[in-house]
């Protein structure tokens, strides 16, 4: 082999790891997104159930029945002592996430379940993405590849 077309071969080598290195990056981005998102979603689904926790009204005695009209996907609970303050999940027929106001004693809570669907399809688009990213590298590989050897061919 000649001098140059050794240096080539050992460029194509460097431009090869290069473009694993680009892979393995775009993945960990991907990945880093998706946990994002995750993360946004459910501060969101808690300030929302915070937010209607505080709406709610103190509990009357003289009025042990009162009606309170919530959004669709919400329950409200009223304990006369909370044993948990705070966030926490439920496991049942759906995954919930409750709050537990100690300032009215509600315990409200909405299924997880329409997170967990946006969440899913927002990881099937980005899964998506990433084999596009993965052709698209590997067709920019094998065509400057080529390229190359027909250069080396031709000379």
């Amino acid at each position: 082999m000649e001098p140059n077309e050794l240096t080539t071969y050992r460029g194509l080598g460097e431009v090869r790891n290069y473009g694993i290195f680009v892979l393995i990056t775009l993945c960990a981005l991907n990945i880093a997104t998706l946990a994002g998102l995750i993360w946004f979603e459910k501060n969101d689904l808690k300030h929302e159930l915070a937010s209607m926790s505080d709406t709610l009204p103190s509990f009357d005695a003289t009025k042990p029945e009162q009606t309170i009209y919530l959004p669709d996907n919400f329950l409200a609970l009223h304990v006369t002592a909370l044993e948990k303050i705070g966030f926490y999940e439920i496991k049942a027929d759906k995954d919930y996430l409750a709050y537990a106001n100690p300032k009215n004693n509600y315990i409200i809570m909405k299924s997880e379940k329409s997170i967990n669907h946006e969440v899913q399809n927002f990881a099937l688009v980005l899964g998506g993405l990433y084999v596009a990213e993965v052709i698209l590298i590997l067709g920019w590989w094998f065509f400057l590849r080529t390229k190359l050897r027909e250069l080396f061919e031709i000379a």
